[in-house]
């Protein structure tokens, strides 16, 4: 299936458990009744897209139009902790072996049994004669399946790096900035490398590094096979491996 154009009908199978919920809206977005929605790196929601470091909430309940608007414009109202009718994905469908199991996000309206994202959708509870999928979706759900030393991101412009990867490849057309934030957890893990890029690339990674008791803001990644191997102690990255990074 292809994400919504419209609105569809919000074919919610069960939901006595449900919880009602209201949050921003990204930019430059609009959400159709009845799509899934996840929050971005940023904080705000989005049509459910396979898109590393998101996060699926819900259900949307209404359309909201925030396509001219700033982050946060808008707010869309959405159910969460409900079983929803969903689209199986035909390429990578999901089947009995995924009965019970997480499945993951295709689009806005469809679900898959893989993928390269990781982003789930929820836990897959039936599939309809109609070949459609009930699924419980649930806020909680991503957080508690996601392995993110699985995932593997290329940064290719300037973009803060994703705290949903265990690795972050850098490969950016001179020079960029591509800020770290602080880690989701303590004891998270984190490689940064460089792989190369165009015209003279430099990375300039702006967080909370330190070295053994050495602290820094900065870490400038100058040439292919760069890299930085970290772990958040909760107040910085401890650096575990440097391998020609100038950190400042």
């Amino acid at each position: 299936m292809a994400a919504l154009a419209a609105d569809r009908r919000l074919d919610i199978v069960a939901g006595t458990q449900a919880r009602y919920r209201v949050a921003k809206v990204a930019a430059g977005v609009r959400i159709f009744k009845g799509a899934m929605i996840a929050r971005d790196r940023l904080g705000f929601i989005r049509p459910a897209a396979e898109v590393i470091g998101w996060k699926v909430l819900g259900i949307a309940q209404e359309q909201v139009d925030n396509t001219a608007g700033a982050n946060g414009a808008l707010e869309v109202r959405y159910l969460t902790a409900v079983s929803a009718r969903l689209q199986n994905d035909a390429t990578a469908p999901v089947t009995q072996l995924q009965l019970y199991a997480a499945v993951y996000v295709k689009d806005d309206q469809t679900v898959q049994a893989s993928s390269a994202s990781g982003l789930v959708a929820g836990v897959a509870e039936s599939i309809e004669l109609d070949g459609s999928v009930i699924v419980y979706v649930a806020s909680e759900l991503s957080a508690a399946t996601e392995d993110i030393a699985a995932h593997v991101e290329t940064v290719t412009t300037a973009l803060a790096l994703s705290l949903f990867t265990g690795v972050s490849l850098l490969s950016p057309t001179g020079t960029m900035a591509m800020p770290l934030g602080p880690g989701r957890f303590v004891g998270q893990r984190k490689t940064i490398r460089m792989i190369g890029g165009a015209a003279t690339p430099i990375a300039n990674v702006a967080g909370a590094f330190n070295t053994d008791g050495t602290a820094s803001t900065a870490a400038q990644f100058n040439a292919a096979a760069d890299q930085l191997e970290l772990v958040w102690t909760g107040a910085a990255w401890q650096v575990l491996n440097n391998v020609n990074v100038t950190l400042s």
